[in-house]
């Protein structure tokens, strides 16, 4: 899968969170998929990260990110450790 373009206001919301590009393609890369509300919602679990990286990418855990359907654009991250979102 190729890196989708990180929107405006995403690029906003990585910087406020203190999230790098290459943090957001782990969650891509490792996270939960839930297709819903017409784009698609990429979270990571603390079960998502494998054994090794879970030193270096704990902080992960609870990061989403929301992709346009077509994975050209990632429309926004954000962070909620308390639960996944449901699938609709």
């Amino acid at each position: 899968m190729q890196m989708p373009i990180l929107s405006r206001h995403a690029r906003v919301r990585c910087a406020q969170r203190g999230l790098r590009k290459r943090d957001v393609w782990y969650v891509l890369k490792h996270g939960t998929r839930i297709y819903r509300n017409g784009a698609v919602h990429y979270f990571l679990r603390r079960r998502d990260i494998p054994p090794a990286d879970r030193k270096r990418y704990e902080r992960l855990n609870g990061t989403g990110v929301v992709v346009s359907l077509d994975h050209s654009r990632i429309i926004t991250v954000y962070r909620n450790r308390a639960k996944m979102p449901k699938a609709a």
